[in-house]
């Protein structure tokens, strides 16, 4: 054997060599498509030049079949195979005693116990043994399966002393440990691990491995992610990193908890924080008390997973305040507890006084490294399209598991998932979308079994158990692997259901704007460009911020399903933003318009004021009548008097029109007659027809602008009594804006006032969009003065939406006036 094989040769036995042992570690849970891929990574790294080498062995079925026979092995079979090696290469360099070997591995065992010593032995004997077992993998199954023996008795053997050793207070740890580990192995493990990275605030980028490190140093810390980027098997992969660790990790995953238990959060609103932190961990994987919390003498490290996974409003402002109060009870027993939350990207506002880490798409190095050990190097082609979803580790498992590259949106490969894997047929489908819509009607990602069964039959459900796309939590409720696969059947429902499309059933859809994913799926779905555009503009009424993500994300895929007048309207919409005079408003239009890759994008980020923009879109051309309606609508003169029929077009049954005559009239000058014209729209207006909630929300959106008692007095009868929550949330940022901008310092005090007042009974979203809107630069006088007073009031108020900390952060935000510039 020459020089370069022997070192291939010996590479390739070390690395299976580490490779077995954290297999032994891991208590023998084998899932071999996920150990290839660490085994040729490690072996990649130490030996470069035989890395295909190692690709093509691992890659033969029977290599694959030998690994999965591991429970077969013996005691005597261990023997007889160490003395067959033992002669077969006693004239060689790897001869050694095999008497000898296995009287030392029982000496350790019994004197340092099986996991210190199984690391010595292995460090000691991998070259050895596992250099020759690479020669004879037909029986490398043999010489696991002893390990496995000799690890399991030697672990129950050890265990008694153990449960000594962690038992403090009325926590035994050991158990402890043992359950938590026995739950996070119950959820199916990803079939491939791949390099997954996080980047900090500043931009800076560390491996996963980092992430206990960066917790242990930031102390509150969010992890935040786009659907499918792998949030939930980080967490998981990062508990079961720290089990054996001297830390207490707390789990509790949102997407496993019943409607029972935030019943329960909410029976305790008016409880102390401590109470509600003892509800909020019934909710964990192993359920735990703060008395043991508090009885345990080291670090505790508390995981929330799944933030968006329920609804914005009711039980999820609960939720949120529950967060807020894990926060001070991190901080009031510094320095040994941390606590790591995961959250969808962009679906809320910053969380403040924590850390914010993002985890980064997968390179095109680690997506190409993947693929070409199941499907082959040069046996696939890469687009941009494909390039964007497999950047994913949820998509790129996906590839892996059909050994095809080949992408052209999420919704048609969610669509193969449950059509080819599960075997779903339409029928099927239908029953799924529906049963999967209703659930989310319990405002979380959670379902009652009995409920959904009735809906889809027991067979059609167990088809999702049998394939991995579901799993139970208790005997009565069960939720999906991942949500995605909930969104991509709530968007087969909608999409089947246009008669349906209007406010109500897109917070249903969306668990109140949590995750919008279900938003961006039916845009992919929809090939009639009649009926997308449609669908287009009823999400724009309700949301503009989800209609413009689903447009980016539609431009990303090469998805061109909607009529490019209208796309063209609202990214103009879009970048009127950019010149509002409240910051938040501003920096946020100025980020989608930078989502948008195309050059129009582009462009419109070039105006410099709205007069530039205004003579921008007056000179642009189309054959389309509602863009000639909507041209002329968005450049009248806002200097200009305001005839009855404008104003009659907030009331429009397009969005597009609706909210652009919205957004003109709040900047034009509009006339006592006109005012009052937008006060009796409102008053008449009836709050019991669905589709009147967005246009009296139009209808009090100008009225900010316009500083008068009158319109105060409405602002507040629509912010304490209007049905719709946003248009409560539109009246408290049409009141902040008409305190910034009056010349009456009275009217300013009494308006501020007022809010401050108000703060305890204000839902959270709202009081949010408060605490954004007085950064609103342009103000008239001495607008720091009156704002700071509102601030220090709503953070001394008794509101469940209020937490010191976070409300003390916007004040000095504030105050510092970096927001200004």
């Amino acid at each position: 054997m020459n020089e370069e094989n022997m070192s291939s040769e010996i590479g390739l036995g070390l690395s299976l060599a580490e490779m077995i042992f954290k297999f032994a570690q891991k208590s023998f849970k084998w899932n071999w498509n996920e150990y290839r891929t660490e085994i040729i990574d490690e072996f990649g790294a130490k030996y470069p030049e035989s890395r295909d080498i190692l690709i093509d062995v691992l890659s033969k079925q029977e290599f694959s079949d030998n690994f999965k026979k591991l429970s077969e092995g013996s005691v005597q079979d261990f023997l007889n195979l160490l003395k067959g090696l033992e002669n077969a290469f006693q004239d060689t360099e790897y001869k050694f005693d095999s008497e000898k070997l296995l009287t030392e591995i029982k000496q350790k065992i019994e004197m340092e116990g099986a996991e210190t010593s199984f690391q010595k032995i292995m460090t000691a004997y991998n070259q050895k043994i596992l250099n020759i077992a690479t020669k004879l993998d037909s029986k490398m199954d043999k010489a696991i399966g002893i390990l496995k023996e000799v690890h399991e008795q030697t672990v129950t053997k050890d265990s008694g002393d153990q449960d000594q050793q962690f038992q403090q207070g009325n926590l035994n740890l050991l158990s402890y440990l043992k359950e938590l580990t026995t739950k996070l192995e119950a959820k199916p493990p990803p079939e491939h691990k791949f390099g997954i990275t996080f980047s900090d605030e500043n931009g800076e980028k560390f491996p996963i491995t980092e992430l206990h490190s960066i917790i242990k140093s930031k102390r509150k810390v969010i992890l935040k992610g786009a659907a499918g980027s792998g949030k939930s098997n980080t967490v998981t992969e990062f508990l079961k990193s720290i089990v054996k660790e001297k830390v207490l990790p707390v789990f509790i995953p949102i997407n496993g908890s019943e409607t029972e238990f935030f019943k329960e959060l909410e029976d305790a609103r008016d409880e102390s924080a401590e109470s509600r932190i003892d509800k909020l961990l019934k909710m964990s994987s192993v359920e735990i008390t703060v008395e043991r919390l508090k009885s345990f003498e080291g670090d505790v490290i508390i995981v929330i997973d799944g933030i968006n996974e329920f609804k914005s409003g009711d039980f999820g402002e609960l939720t949120e305040k529950i967060i807020q109060d894990v926060g001070e009870y991190v901080r009031q027993t510094s320095p040994h507890t941390y606590v790591l939350l995961t959250d969808r990207m962009d679906v809320r506002g910053a969380l403040t006084g924590w850390n914010k880490i993002t985890l980064n798409p997968l390179s095109e190095e680690e997506i190409r490294k993947n693929l070409d050990i199941t499907i082959g190097k040069e046996q696939y082609e890469l687009n941009d399209v494909s390039m964007s979803l497999l950047s994913r580790p949820f998509f790129l498992n996906i590839a892996m598991e059909r050994c095809s590259a080949s992408m052209t949106s999420e919704s048609s490969v969610l669509n193969d998932f449950f059509k080819e894997r599960l075997k779903m047929n339409e029928e099927e489908m239908k029953k799924l979308a529906k049963a999967s819509f209703f659930a989310y009607q319990e405002g979380s990602v959670s379902f009652e079994l009995k409920n959904f069964v009735e809906i889809t039959g027991q067979e059609t459900f167990d088809k999702l158990l049998g394939g991995g796309a579901a799993f139970t939590t208790s005997d009565t409720h069960a939720t999906f692997s991942h949500q995605l696969l909930h969104d991509f059947l709530v968007s087969e429902y909608l999409a089947s259901h246009p008669e349906n499309w209007d406010v109500d059933e897109f917070d249903i859809a969306t668990l109140e704007s949590s995750s919008l994913e279900s938003i961006h799926l039916v845009m992919q779905q929809i090939e009639n460009k009649e009926l997308a555009d449609r669908f287009l503009l009823e999400v724009y009424d309700w949301n503009w911020k989800a209609a413009i993500a689903s447009i980016i994300l539609n431009s990303k895929l090469g998805i061109n399903n909607h009529s490019e007048d209208i796309v063209t309207a609202m990214l103009v919409l879009v970048a009127q933003k950019q010149f509002d005079n409240g910051y938040e408003t501003s920096e946020s239009a100025k980020n989608h318009l930078g989502d948008y890759e195309k050059t129009f994008g582009e462009q419109l980020t070039k105006a410099n004021n709205l007069k530039e923009l205004i003579d921008m879109i007056s000179v642009m051309k189309s054959e389309s009548d509602l863009f000639d309606e909507w041209k002329q609508l968005f450049t009248i003169k806002r200097d200009s008097e305001i005839n009855d029929e404008t104003l009659k077009l907030l009331k429009s049954d397009n969005s597009l029109i609706g909210w652009t005559a919205s957004n003109v009239l709040r900047e034009c000058n509009l006339s006592e007659e006109n005012q009052k014209d937008l006060r009796d729209m409102y008053d008449y207006s009836d709050a019991d027809v669905p589709n009147q909630n967005t246009r009296r929300w139009r209808i009090i959106h100008p009225l900010g602008k316009c500083p008068s008692e009158e319109n105060k007095k409405l602002l507040f009868i629509a912010l304490e009594t209007d049905p719709y929550h946003w248009v409560r949330y539109g009246a408290a940022r049409a009141l902040v804006e008409m305190a910034a901008i009056t010349e009456d310092a009275d009217m300013r005090k009494d308006i501020l006032d007022k809010l401050g007042n108000m703060a305890s009974k204000l839902r959270k979203n709202i009081l949010d969009e408060i605490g954004k809107t007085v950064f609103y630069r342009n103000a008239y006088g001495q607008w720091d003065e009156s704002v700071i007073p509102l601030l220090e009031k709503v953070k001394e108020s008794k509101s469940d939406h209020v937490h010191d900390e976070d409300w003390e952060e916007r004040l000095s935000k504030y105050k510092k006036g970096e927001w200004k510039s």
